[in-house]
């Protein structure tokens, strides 16, 4: 796939990506009853935080990448820094402007493990094996 082709890919995917986070973070969703409270002992709602945070290190750092030729470590950690501080506002807004939602530190945590674990991913397969890094 051409450079230009992959970075529209990217920007496009990730848009819709951070729409539906939006959308997801300040919909009502009432008492959902048909979820189990508790999943092999983690609450279900810090897998659900887990998995909607995990890809937006990937996105970003795939649109970082479509647009130049070798990313570095640095750029790494500004898009973990940037994708907390995303998942911070957006635990922040629920707290103190959706009466509907709640805001809570351990939903946060598990927001931070997600996007760690998606920037764990992208570091070992681009830096992994063969791929030199530069600073």
């Amino acid at each position: 796939m051409r450079r230009g082709t992959s970075a529209m890919l990217y920007k496009w995917m990730t848009s819709v990506y951070l729409l539906a986070v939006l959308l997801l973070c300040v919909m009502n969703f009432g008492s959902v009853s048909a979820v189990p409270s508790e999943l092999l002992g983690i609450r279900t709602d810090h897998i659900v935080h887990f998995f909607m945070f995990f890809p937006m290190p990937l996105l970003f750092f795939g649109v970082y990448v479509s647009s130049v030729s070798v990313p570095s470590l640095k750029m790494m950690a500004i898009i973990f820094i940037l994708c907390l501080l995303l998942a911070s506002c957006t635990e922040l807004v629920q707290r103190y402007l959706i009466p509907w939602r709640s805001g809570e530190w351990s939903d946060m945590a598990a927001d931070a493990a997600g996007i760690f674990s998606g920037c764990l991913i992208c570091i070992v397969c681009r830096y992994g094996g063969h791929n030199k890094v530069r600073e």
